[in-house]
């Protein structure tokens, strides 16, 4: 079995033990149909999807190695940059690190991802990092 598969089935797993539909789950991330796509092991999901879909089904998704390719490794790199930033409350590294995690969303076809990732980091953090009041 191919570690997408794998994946797949672990999300499906995680979403049908936490009792939410898949329209749920995936609602503002991918299709229905992808999503039945991928718990199936028929289509491969992106790491930072994979990652969306288990902790919006509640589960951290730190808890499992995942592999990306080389172009997905840097955007996912930056993405940890702009965290660290935050974290820290740099607001100029964590501007910076947006700019970079933007433009290379945008580069990959990625928009609809980075909207989410932004909202999953709270409100305060886009209020005070990410351009003021919002």
């Amino acid at each position: 079995m191919e570690q997408y598969q794998m994946i797949g089935k672990l999300i499906g797993y995680v979403r049908t033990e936490a009792n939410i539909s898949q329209d749920k789950l995936c609602r503002g991330l991918c299709s229905r149909t992808f999503l039945a796509r991928v718990e199936n092991g028929k289509r491969e999901c992106e790491q930072i999807l994979s990652e969306a879909l288990l902790q919006r089904a509640g589960v951290a998704s730190d808890r499992f190695v995942f592999t990306a390719n080389p172009e997905e490794q840097i955007w996912i790199m930056c993405r940890e940059k702009m965290y660290r930033a935050v974290d820290v409350g740099d607001n100029e590294k964590a501007n910076i690190a947006f700019e970079e995690y933007q433009k290379i969303s945008e580069r990959n076809g990625k928009e609809r991802i980075i909207s989410n990732v932004i909202r999953s980091m709270g409100d305060f953090t886009t209020r005070n990092f990410f351009g003021g009041n919002q």
